[in-house]
């Protein structure tokens, strides 16, 4: 029996020997919780070279001496003003009913900050990011947080080497440095980008300035 099969054996031996379906479904349920899940994770081929696994590691040394309560990481990510939660619950036999804006709502950039025990600050801009953006976001909104021993981490987008953004930074005594390239794993914002995602669904927000208050 192959272990990909295992779930439809179950189900096959369910149906042929009546009176054993509660078994059969108990044995489903315990399978599934024991074994992976099947969802693929997938990352670009990039990531296997050589090159890229030694600046990994090199990454890793940097950001080993620094103390867990001064690492700080930033990014930014896309909202849809329209986005909405695509299921819902509903009477066995009736399709459930929502609402959501239309034509699509605009698009809105969210740029973030985070530490080991929270939030440490945000900005919402109606376009993307560009190095004028982020050089903002850092002088006005990050740098007044920061502290002396502080470690900003961010990726190798373009913008986060705009002009002025690491002596903005290191100017309070912090200092700032790079993800190695394709990485996105080694920075939990991701992650909480992705919760994120769930809370504003549920809040059907529209308005920019709400989203913030949403979000954070």
């Amino acid at each position: 029996m192959q272990r990909s099969d295992f779930r439809a054996t179950l189900r096959y031996f369910g149906a042929r020997y009546s009176g054993q379906g509660q078994y059969c479904y108990y044995v489903s349920f315990f399978t599934e919780a024991q074994t992976q899940p099947q969802k693929k994770t997938t990352h670009a081929p990039k990531a296997n070279t050589d090159k890229v696994q030694l600046e990994r590691v090199e990454y890793w040394q940097k950001i080993a001496p620094n103390d867990i309560k001064n690492l700080v990481f930033l990014d930014e990510t896309g909202i849809q003003l329209s986005i909405a939660q695509r299921y819902a619950r509903s009477q066995r036999g009736e399709r459930a009913l929502g609402t959501a804006p239309y034509p699509h709502g605009n698009m809105i950039t969210l740029i973030g900050a985070i530490k080991f025990d929270g939030v440490v600050t945000t900005m919402t801009v109606e376009d993307g990011t560009n190095s004028n953006v982020f050089r903002t976001f850092v002088e006005e909104m990050l740098v007044p947080q920061l502290w002396e021993g502080a470690c900003v981490v961010a990726d190798n987008l373009r913008a986060h080497y705009a002009p002025g953004v690491k002596e903005a930074i290191e100017s309070v005594g912090a200092k700032l440095i790079y993800l190695s390239p394709y990485s996105p794993d080694f920075n939990p914002i991701e992650h909480w980008w992705s919760q994120s995602y769930c809370f504003f669904k549920e809040s059907q927000t529209t308005n920019q300035g709400r989203v913030r208050n949403c979000y954070f």
